[in-house]
């Protein structure tokens, strides 16, 4: 990969509701990382994961009564974040990693498309799945989760926030052209 994937200056994003207030600042300088907090320590270990394969960093602070709302809002600013930072350059689109972790075989594949999906076979219940979906339906792109070989719940967890790092970071390297053959798409609304 050659380089930060995401385009500068920095993106800031606030998500308030009556439930929590998320702020984000999403940027290519400084260490990788999450600095700052997801909102529910568990998910912070796999956003920070995240971050450092993406080669992003993540600032971050998530108000709010519940942990479950905190981080589900936090999950989506991180793909509203994650969809501005693109821009309108052409970029690869297409992302995949494979991620092993002890035990643990994990692929993660995504596609920038503007076509939100989301397919796993995470635990329905689990948080991790519920952020991610949160993430990708905001981001608007496509993620595919899949376990090769199960193991240990938390190893399940972080290879597969790993392996979307890396993925996203495939993805959002910038392309010479638009590599779809209906070149790039354009939007325009009215009211």
């Amino acid at each position: 990969m050659g380089g930060r994937p995401v385009t500068e200056p920095p993106v800031a994003v606030r998500r308030r509701s009556q439930e929590t207030d998320v702020r984000i600042r999403l940027s290519g300088r400084g260490p990788p990382g999450l600095v700052g907090s997801a909102g529910d320590p568990e998910i912070d270990h796999g956003w920070d994961s995240f971050a450092r394969y993406a080669e992003l960093r993540i600032e971050a602070d998530a108000q709010g009564a519940l942990p479950h709302h905190r981080a589900e809002d936090f999950a989506l600013a991180l793909g509203r974040a994650l969809r501005v930072s693109l821009g309108d350059r052409p970029r690869r689109r297409l992302g995949e990693a494979t991620v092993p972790m002890e035990e643990t075989l994990v692929q993660v594949v995504v596609d920038l498309a503007d076509r939100p999906y989301y397919e796993s076979d995470l635990d329905r219940r689990s948080m991790a799945d519920h952020v991610l979906r949160s993430l990708a339906f905001e981001g608007r792109f496509t993620l595919h989760q899949r376990t090769i070989r199960p193991g240990e719940i938390h190893h399940l967890h972080e290879a597969t926030f790993k392996a979307l790092g890396r993925a996203w970071a495939a993805a959002a390297e910038p392309a010479a052209r638009a590599l779809s053959p209906k070149g790039r798409v354009r939007w325009r609304s009215r009211r």
